[in-house]
């Protein structure tokens, strides 16, 4: 089941991002629970936050969370909505977890406010794709990559002129 989540959920939701962490490209970044939790909490409040749970045996499986925002280039009504977060514990992956909660927040970001465009990605190292596939069959088109730089193992060259 999809639900919106509460404040009763950031403890899950916490070790659900340092779970995530451990799994992907970010785990060199140091977790702090109690501002995850805190980020959390602001988009539950919010009206531009989403966040949502899935849930199964009266137990969190899995997370989303996404927020809308004006476009920085734009004219301050027209709106993005992002995702921020996706993750489903192992345990319920290939079932129904993660495309129940991409289809609520592709729902929940098109009713909003002058929301122009849904914008869901992945950058945390999803190298099966498996993302990338979901996101297509949810009616998602993929328009770029992202890269990124571990500065910790960065050989920084001068620019070529």
């Amino acid at each position: 089941m999809i639900r919106y989540a509460t404040h009763d959920d950031l403890p899950a939701l916490a070790l659900m991002g340092a779970a995530m962490l451990q799994e992907t490209v970010y785990r060199t970044i140091n977790y702090d629970a109690q501002r995850a939790m805190a980020f959390a909490a602001q988009l539950i409040d919010m009206d531009n936050g989403f966040v949502a749970v899935y849930e199964h045996d009266d137990e969190l499986k899995g997370v989303m969370i996404g927020a809308t925002y004006p476009a920085w280039f734009g004219d301050g009504v027209d709106r993005l909505a992002n995702d921020l977060f996706l993750y489903v514990e192992p345990g319920s992956r290939h079932g129904p977890a993660a495309p129940l909660l991409i289809d609520a927040f592709k729902r929940w970001a098109c009713e909003q406010p002058n929301v122009r465009q849904v914008r869901v990605g992945t950058s945390a190292g999803d190298t099966g794709q498996g993302a990338n596939v979901l996101f297509e069959r949810a009616g998602f088109t993929s328009v770029g990559k992202v890269f990124y730089l571990d500065v910790a193992h960065a050989a920084v060259q001068p620019a070529a002129a």
